[in-house]
This record gives C-alpha cells, structure tokens and sequence, in this order.
C-alpha cells in the first residue's frame, strides 16, 4: 500500500508539472524555466542538507573525551541499565542504573567473584559519582542528534562527549519515507557501519577502572 501511495503522489506530481510547463505556459524561456523549477522542489534542500550534515559533522560530530579519571570503581549507566559484563569483563567493582520495568538497582563483584543484586534502592542510596547520559533527538529540518555523554555528579563537569547527526533528507524525501514501514527517511550520519558508537571504549576510556 505504501508503494503504491508513492507511485500515486510521483505520477501526479510530474504530470501536473508538465501539464502546466507544457500547456498552461506559452513563452518557450518560461517553460524551460518552469520545468527547472519543478526539478528543483523536492531536491534542492535535499542537497543543501546534505552540505549542511557535512558541516555539522565536521563542527560537532564524533568523539570528544576532554578529561579521564583513573581509579574509577563504579558507575551509574542510567537507563540502559547495569549487567555483569562491566564487572566482569570491563573491570569495574559495581555499576549502578535503572532496571528493566522501572526501579533502581546496583550490582557489585563480591571478593569471592560472585555478583551482589540491589534491586529498588533509594536514589539517596546511590554512590555513583559519575554516570552516563544519552540525551537528544530531532533538532528540526530533518536532523537528529544522538548525544552520548559522561557527566561528573558532583561538579556538574562533561568529561567526554560523542554526537552523531542523521539526516532524514528533504522535505520530499521525508515526505515519500512517510508511506514506507519505517516511516522515516535516512540520507547520510556522521558516522556510520563500523564507525559507529562503542559504549565500552566510550566508557572505559573516560572512567579507568581501578586495579
């Protein structure tokens, strides 16, 4: 159905653009300039967005770590919530964050190597002096921002950041991707394929693990 709603919309738009180009227009310079113009409607912001992401890329894009702290035994991880493997794997002694289905939990390597579970702790109760942020999202023209930071709790410092801006494209492309199943156009990022994000290397490269 999708498909065929873009079938739909790109038949009627270039027939109406021809028929008024080719029948409405008389002088030959003012069908030469109406067909130009026809072309340039849906494309012409496609490519200055484009031009645009370049330099937003260039700008703000990729990754920023402005200062790391060593010794780091913990930390909260927010909304993706805590797992083993940053004990066990990362090197950490606890890691703090929300659960799945809501609450507050922590998880802590006991000297035994075993795993401690605190589950709906009181934020009161929360040690962590640093924790990991993902703010952002659509900024308008098609843009979205993806932000992925490390925030110092108690001075409110970011010590390190990583954006990376897609683009969605023009307005007709955005427009057509609305009849798609995924409702949303993609027409370039900062980074992409295996230049995208690493949360461990992101982490573990702001916040070293104590020994």
């Amino acid at each position: 159905m999708g498909g065929l709603g873009v079938l739909v919309v790109c038949v009627s738009y270039i027939g109406a653009a021809l028929w008024l180009s080719l029948k409405m227009i008389r002088p030959r310079w003012g069908k030469v300039i109406a067909i130009i113009v026809f072309a340039l409607l849906p494309t012409a912001d496609g490519y200055y967005g484009r031009i645009k992401l370049k330099q937003m890329c260039v700008e703000e894009g990729g990754l920023k770590i402005y200062k790391t702290v060593e010794g780091v035994e913990g930390f909260d991880i927010g909304q993706l919530g805590p797992t083993p493997e940053w004990l066990t794997k990362s090197g950490y002694r606890f890691v703090e964050g929300r659960r799945l289905g809501g609450g507050t939990m922590r998880l802590s390597l006991k000297p035994d190597g075993k795993i401690l579970e605190e589950i709906d702790l009181d934020p009161r109760e929360l040690k962590s002096r640093y924790r990991f942020e993902f703010p952002g999202g659509r900024f308008g023209a098609g843009y979205i921002r993806a932000t992925d930071l490390i925030r110092d709790l108690q001075t409110n410092e970011i010590l390190s950041r990583y954006v990376n801006i897609g683009y969605e494209g023009g307005w007709a492309e955005r427009f057509l991707a609305g009849f798609s199943d995924a409702g949303s156009g993609f027409a370039g990022a900062c980074q992409e394929g295996d230049d995208q994000f690493d949360i461990v290397k992101f982490i573990t490269g702001t916040l070293k693990p104590a020994k």
